[in-house]
């Protein structure tokens, strides 16, 4: 993933209060060297070819484009990027859907909005293949999981 350099970050939100409180959280005490901030699907996706992430941080709800085919378009294109999902959803079959297509985490907005940056942590050092395995999923806060 990014060894012992900073990690470059996108964040693709279209709430300017979740902008600003990651861009605070995000950019005190974290391994974030380079952070990528955007509000909708077509410029989050642009600065995802450009930008190069280790790691994207993708809300579900986004003006132009619903965050679940953002997510498909960047784990095809790089499969091995880091993709938490944060959102307002609590639906669980949207949960699962996200996983099924490559997220490796799924925070709630409500609950994990401060826990993003430890998140990060934790899944960009973890090694990681080619194929998905089951304890990237495990790293969510998701509640339902302990069940």
């Amino acid at each position: 993933m990014s060894g012992s350099r900073g990690l470059r970050v996108l964040l693709i939100d279209d709430s300017a209060v979740v902008r600003r409180v990651l861009k605070r959280t995000l950019k005190r005490g974290s391994r974030v060297q380079h952070l990528f901030v955007t509000s909708n699907a077509a410029d989050g996706y642009a600065l995802f070819k450009i930008s190069r992430p280790d790691a994207v941080v993708l809300d579900l709800d986004l003006p132009d484009l619903h965050g679940l085919e953002i997510l498909k378009r960047m784990k095809s294109a790089v499969p091995k990027c880091v993709v938490i999902i944060l959102t307002n959803c609590d639906a669980p079959e949207m949960r699962e859907a996200c996983l099924r297509h490559g997220a490796d985490s799924f925070l709630r907005k409500n609950s994990d909005l401060l826990t993003v940056a430890s998140a990060l942590s934790l899944l960009c050092t973890t090694p990681r293949s080619g194929s998905r395995s089951g304890a990237a999923k495990k790293t969510t806060n998701d509640k339902s999981q302990a069940s």
